[in-house]
């Protein structure tokens, strides 16, 4: 499967669109003569709602991917290379009005100069191709330099991997741009819920990395009382069926040995 048709599919069963469908749909339908069908549907959506809202099914299908791999206590004295997946920069709002602008995944972009920072002498991959259906545009790796420059990261360092369209050849695209050698030390940092998948992705193309997992977001204790909520609950459940959707997706196809890669 292509990754526009993946896109494409994703828009038709992600949940926020299919329950406002179903409210739109049933709200309709009240004016006329399946006005009985209309009440069921809007009652189903105002129920998917409340479930949504209040019991967080997102929440547990995102601690099932976000605690598969546990942030590590210790890392390598010595690196080849740090590599970040794209995902972090909202690429039209950056288009549109010269600024980059970081969306809800910025924790890679900041953990990714840290790194930069801590080993001075590794290689520095943003693995981020034009992720947009409809239109060209410049490439999430071109649009992340000057951001990295300013904040301190060294211009001759960095290596963009301006193609890839999704974890796949994210993997496949940068293994071929930096010539990996035997023996090299290499760590990967993308969001928490992704990195099974990613980690999986490349350990299938033969390259075992160190992962190095951020933006965590499933609830935590203390999020009871304020953290359940329905605008929550959908970016929880759209992020995390999204993800188990793509597992499925790979596994069937063969980029990844398991459904849910383990360290």
């Amino acid at each position: 499967m292509s990754p526009v048709v993946a896109k494409v599919i994703w828009i038709a069963v992600n949940p926020a669109n299919i329950l406002l469908g179903l409210f739109v749909f049933g709200v309709l339908l009240l004016f006329t003569r399946w006005r009985r069908s209309g009440r069921l549907l809007t009652a189903l959506a105002a129920l998917l709602a409340l479930f949504i809202a209040f019991l967080q099914p997102g929440a547990w299908l995102m601690a099932a991917l976000e605690e598969r791999f546990a942030p590590p206590t210790e890392l390598p004295a010595n690196v080849a290379g740090i590599i970040v997946l794209g995902g972090a920069i909202d690429t039209l709002q950056t288009g549109r009005f010269g600024q980059v602008a970081l969306n809800g995944r910025a924790e890679r972009v900041t953990a990714f100069v840290a790194l930069a920072k801590r080993y001075p002498e590794a290689k520095l991959v943003y693995s981020g191709g034009a992720g947009i259906i409809v239109k060209e545009q410049t490439s999430e790796a071109e649009l992340a330099k000057p951001l990295l420059v300013a904040l301190g990261v060294p211009e001759a360092r960095l290596v963009l991997e301006t193609k890839s369209r999704d974890t796949h050849e994210n993997a496949l695209m940068t293994r071929d741009l930096v010539k990996l050698a035997p023996g090299e030390v290499w760590i990967l940092v993308t969001s928490a819920a992704h990195m099974p998948r990613a980690a999986g992705t490349f350990r299938r193309i033969g390259w075992t990395v160190v992962p190095y997992p951020v933006d965590f977001r499933h609830l935590g204790e203390g999020d009871e009382a304020f953290g359940r909520n329905l605008g929550r609950g959908l970016v929880l459940l759209n992020v995390s069926l999204r993800e188990w959707l793509s597992l499925a997706h790979y596994y069937i196809a063969g980029r990844i040995d398991r459904l849910l890669p383990a360290p």
